[in-house]
């Protein structure tokens, strides 16, 4: 595949993130009742851990994955971080899940992400309702995901 085969036309088009390396999370179920306490914000994207961003092209992003050697598991901890960050001139907030992985810088999953205004935590303490904290995830795959569109459902992810 060729960076000139990957079409985002328009509004759509963000520079920011550019394409990324992902651990992709393969039992997605488990974590849904957590996602649903943010149904007005964009959850419908697939559950990762974020191992590289910002790479400007397909082949980079290719180029970093076919020598990356993922770690054995990850193990998600009780820590939240709400991120904020300004793209192309749009606010882009995520509510992430901390993340122990070896090899990985910053790890955290993300559980949504919103573009309007940043996340305020529900009532109940978001680590009450994460299932299984602490325990060891095994089952994912390295992949690559194409974020240049401002909405994160129309993300393309790439398991070449």
């Amino acid at each position: 595949m060729k960076d000139s085969d990957i079409k985002i036309e328009g509004n759509d088009l963000i520079t920011g993130f550019g394409f990324c390396v992902w651990l992709l999370i393969h039992d997605q179920t488990i974590w849904e009742p957590s996602r649903k306490l943010y149904n007005d914000c964009y959850n419908d994207f697939p559950l990762h851990i974020t191992i590289k961003s910002h790479f400007k092209t397909y082949e980079e992003a290719l180029n970093f994955k076919t020598k990356y050697l993922p770690p054995s598991h990850v193990t998600p901890t009780k820590l939240i971080n709400r991120q904020s960050c300004v793209i192309d001139n749009i606010s882009f907030h995520s509510l992430e899940i901390v993340v122990n992985a070896d090899g990985i810088d910053n790890a955290h999953m993300s559980l949504a992400y919103n573009t309007d205004k940043p996340f305020k935590l529900p009532g109940v303490e978001l680590y009450e309702v994460l299932p299984n904290i602490n325990k060891k995830y095994k089952n994912f795959s390295v992949c690559i995901a194409d974020l240049r569109c401002v909405h994160p459902n129309k993300w393309i992810i790439y398991n070449t």
